[in-house]
């Protein structure tokens, strides 16, 4: 018996290092002589010599995942077994097994976060003393996460189990008498301190509020300990932690390795071409595209001198599953609908874009819709001039996407930075005639200095009409339109409580500004042509019901496009009522008789503060004053 269990087991040995391709010969492979019966994830059950079986498992995870894995379905409280798809195979395994941080974009239910709970069970059931964390958006989905890793722990042989201590398990951690510990988080400013593992796992990193602050926290002890660190999530908007490294490590600026895991290589989602890019069938794939497409490619790859290995490759794997995508989303037939119509239908657009695709465009809760974004990202130009208003002067900070042009006029917004180091002063020049954008400026600079290169540029752009936001811009707006030796002559102001300024904003106005702003953007009516301006349209999100920049970066650029919105439908209005001009009112308006009204505007101005300081300082009338004063 103990012969034909030997030959059992050997024969079965060498089948295993075949089925899962293991780096290892039998002869390699330690035996005990003593054998016992096992039950696999499948309901298999074999006989293995338990000394080989646990070498198996303790040195080859793929081994183990696969026959000892399982998936549990919290919701209805099913188990399954765990038999990873070749894409996790090649993909997911590997990447984790290889390096030391890494970064997954995914969809959802590729089966991501099953496997890094195995990996965690594996690592602290196999190793001494490892200690692996855990830390989820929600106290919910930590337990959830527990859960699911407890599962293949739970159902391990006693052969392959290191046991628990005696207080090793509660909601939160699992204590082995190895000295590892698993231990799950909610996701708070604090989680991060304190931790010392050799595994971190940040799942839906891109929801955590604080997950700035948790890896800053966590990074120094992994960086001394040698720890790995797993970042899961799907997409969720710009401009966040997850988007900025997810950048990063796409970019090789940082040690993060980024895979991406799209929706199309989970088997079962009506997705069978994609055995045609498994499989690199670049002849098939471009046949199915068509030469047309082939041929544009070839030129555009050509023009951009793309010297990425497989960029031909990679590129035209990219067109045809676009290709596919279209065709899924467009199916009109009467028969059942693909897997991807039917989730973009049940999620809507914003969900389908985070869940299914995991665009990070269009899945966050951007005030400016996807299709907008989207439309804004293929108008985007060059700048003419970069740092300069005519190739010649530099003015740090200044893109110029149009030169001016005879007999047009242009209005400029101005943004004022309050000051506190964080946000930048910025303004943007639009033709009256197209709202195109001809110029944006975005720089941290002093208010004389903003002032006068408002004036040099505006005067460029055939004398600009220029508006102020004054609520903490008034030393900027009395720089240019209160300066007796060079006042800006083409300034929009209102005559409110006895004095000058520019634009007010507050409670009263801002709503209609965000209205007319939306309405100007989604219509296309103010057309957009500068990246940065639309890098701060991508970071511009809903946060409590209320519009803001994501934590991090700044929406001096996109104020200034709500002024001018605004100005274009109640510019009128407001002149009627507070004496405000507008560029509606002035176009046509020969600019010699606008410098003259301005000029007299200007003594009247000095002549009332002049009456006004004379009554306050001597109690005097003005007659009286000049009166006493001869």
């Amino acid at each position: 018996m103990a012969e034909d269990n030997k030959k059992h087991v050997l024969r079965r040995l060498q089948e295993k290092i075949i089925e899962f391709n293991l780096p290892i010969t039998v002869d390699k492979i330690p035996l005990s002589g003593e054998y016992v019966k096992v039950k696999y994830n499948d309901d298999t059950v074999d006989t293995v010599d338990w000394k080989a079986e646990f070498y198996l498992c303790k040195n080859f995870f793929e081994y183990f995942a696969d026959q000892y894995g399982y998936i549990l379905d919290p919701k209805n409280k099913r188990v399954f077994a765990f038999k990873s798809h070749k894409f996790q195979r090649e993909l997911i395994i590997p990447t984790i097994l290889n390096n030391l941080h890494v970064i997954f974009r995914k969809c959802r239910q590729q089966g991501l976060s099953v496997i890094c709970g195995i990996y965690a069970i594996w690592k602290v059931n196999f190793n001494m003393a490892q200690d692996v964390m855990i830390i989820s958006r929600t106290g919910k989905d930590a337990r959830d996460f527990k859960a699911k890793a407890m599962v293949t722990y739970d159902r391990l042989p006693e052969f392959l189990k290191t046991k628990a201590t005696r207080d090793g398990q509660n909601m939160s951690t699992l204590k082995l008498l190895n000295q590892s510990k698993m231990e799950v988080r909610t996701a708070a400013q604090d989680s991060g301190r304190g931790v010392t593992a050799s595994l971190l796992i940040l799942d839906e990193c891109a929801f955590m509020q604080y997950a700035d602050d948790i890896w800053g926290s966590a990074y120094p002890s992994l960086s001394n300990t040698g720890g790995q660190c797993f970042i899961i999530s799907t997409a969720n908007g710009v401009g966040n932690f997850y988007h900025q490294k997810w950048l990063q490590a796409e970019n090789g600026e940082s040690d993060f390795a980024a895979v991406y895991v799209p929706w199309w290589k989970y088997p079962g989602r009506d997705n069978d071409w994609s055995e045609y890019i498994n499989d690199h069938q670049q002849d098939y794939i471009e046949n199915e595209l068509g030469t047309i497409s082939v041929e544009q490619l070839k030129k555009d790859l050509a023009e951009e001198k793309e010297n990425v290995p497989d960029a031909y490759w990679k590129r035209l794997a990219d067109l045809y599953v676009q290709k596919k995508e279209e065709e899924a989303l467009n199916y009109n037939g009467t028969g059942k609908k693909p897997w991807l119509k039917i989730q973009r239908d049940e999620l809507g657009p914003r969900k389908f874009n985070q869940e299914i695709l995991s665009r990070f465009l269009g899945s966050g809760n951007t005030v400016i819709s996807i299709e907008a974004l989207e439309r804004i990202n293929e108008q985007i130009r060059e700048p003419v001039f970069t740092d300069s208003l005519d190739g010649r002067e530099t003015i740090k900070g200044l893109n110029v996407f149009q030169s001016p042009v005879n007999d047009i006029t242009y209005t400029m917004t101005v943004d004022v930075a309050s000051g506190s180091g964080s946000d930048y002063s910025t303004f943007q020049i639009f033709r009256d005639d197209s709202l195109e954008q001809v110029v944006e400026y975005k720089q941290q600079i002093d208010n004389k200095s903003f002032s006068a290169i408002i004036k040099k540029v505006g005067k460029r752009y055939n004398l600009a009409y220029v508006i102020v936001e004054t609520n903490q811009g008034m030393s900027v707006f009395n720089e240019l339109y209160l300066d007796v030796n060079d006042p800006y002559q083409n300034m929009l102001y209102e005559f409110k409580n006895r004095s000058y300024r520019g634009l007010h904003t507050g409670p009263a106005n801002k709503k209609l500004m965000l209205d007319e702003f939306m309405m100007n953007i989604e219509n296309n009516h103010i057309k957009i042509y500068g990246k940065r301006t639309l890098e701060e349209m991508q970071v511009y999100i809903w946060h409590n019901n209320k519009p803001q920049a994501s934590t991090g970066y700044n929406d001096d650029l996109v104020l200034p496009i709500m002024f001018l919105a605004y100005l274009l439908k109640y510019g009128e209005q407001r002149m009627t009522t507070l004496g405000f001009a507008t560029a509606t009112q002035t176009v046509g308006v020969p600019q010699e008789t606008m410098a003259d009204e301005r000029v007299e505007e200007m003594k009247y101005f000095k002549e009332e503060e002049a009456k006004r300081a004379v009554k306050d300082l001597y109690g005097l009338d003005w007659e009286t004053y000049n009166w006493v004063s001869k």
